[in-house]
């Protein structure tokens, strides 16, 4: 449904943009591409942004865009565990230089905001080493680890700098030959929420997704090959609204109409998270640590991930 700008609706993935806009297998021309596939018996879809024509039409800027379905990761086995974190690991790897020397991980958001933390408790399931190889590099030889760097730069209000000149500043310090920059998403859809993960080449604005965006953190202002991480885990009231009527009332036009004079005014400011969004925002952020774990650390199994982070 095409509401009117005064309603936005409001997503971070680009697979829901395409939505708007009628997406199906296939191309769908004006430079947007759009396809399906299952890696490991994974659902995996493929969004190309090809050109600026495409940019105006989804909103997104010129990349590859690619959603793993998790579906609910808290319940499952390890088996289905490790084969949707292996998936999300050959993603990322497809868009990394294929020589990789330092990577530097961004995990961003709050930590002290549950549906903001992927990014805070990704790092903590994540297994940095380039202090060990600097230290002991007998060691880092003999436990066949990748080189990899991590900083959680906070958010706006508790440090006084943008994320972007923090990452900048690792980056200008560090010299890695790429960035992995995690971060939470806001998604269009409640069945989303903490149920898929976007892996893109793009880069990422933090805080997009609730409208409030910092400077983007990207190739074009780092440097160096940038991608990025997310996690829908939050949808906007209004959108959800929308959403939910839009299903309902058959008339683009009576959602519209109901929606004006009915939602409060102050309403785009609310967002919705599961109710057991502690669990679940626990085993995604440990999904996506791991993912990086074993892109990273190619040999290294989940047990020994267990053990080293234990």
């Amino acid at each position: 449904m095409d509401f009117s700008t005064k309603f936005t609706v409001r997503t971070d993935l680009a697979d829901e943009a395409l939505e708007n806009l009628g997406g199906k297998k296939g191309d769908l021309g004006d430079g947007i591409g759009f396809e399906t596939e299952y890696i490991r018996s994974v659902r995996v879809d493929n969004v190309t942004v090809k050109n600026e024509t495409a940019e105006r039409i989804t909103g997104k800027p010129i990349g590859k865009y690619v959603t793993v379905t998790t579906g609910e990761i808290w319940k499952t086995d390890k088996e289905t565990f490790e084969n949707i974190a292996k998936t999300i690991a050959d993603i990322v790897k497809g868009m990394l230089p294929e020589e990789k020397g330092l990577c530097l991980v961004a995990a961003l958001g709050n930590d002290k905001i549950t549906a903001d933390a992927i990014g805070p408790l990704a790092a903590d399931n994540l297994i940095v080493s380039r202090h060990i190889k600097i230290k002991s590099r007998d060691l880092y030889d003999s436990l066949g680890l990748g080189e990899c760097a991590c900083i959680t730069p906070g958010v706006m209000g508790d440090t006084g700098a943008e994320a972007l000149e923090l990452v900048k500043g690792a980056v200008d310090a560090l010299k890695p030959s790429c960035v992995v920059v995690i971060d939470a998403l806001a998604s269009r859809n409640v069945e989303r929420l903490a149920k898929t993960v976007q892996i893109c080449d793009s880069g990422i604005s933090p805080g997009s997704g609730v409208g409030n965006a910092r400077q983007e953190i990207s190739k074009n202002t780092l440097g160096v090959p940038t991608v990025a991480i997310g996690v829908p885990t939050v949808v906007e009231v209004q959108t959800l609204c929308l959403d939910v009527l839009s299903g309902v009332l058959e008339n683009e036009r009576e959602v519209l109409d109901y929606v004006e004079k009915k939602m409060p005014q102050n309403v785009g400011r609310f967002f919705v998270c599961p109710k057991e969004t502690d669990k679940i925002i626990k085993s995604m952020s440990k999904l996506v640590g791991y993912s990086l774990n074993f892109v990273l650390h190619k040999d290294m199994t989940l047990s020994e991930m267990d053990e080293f982070l234990a």
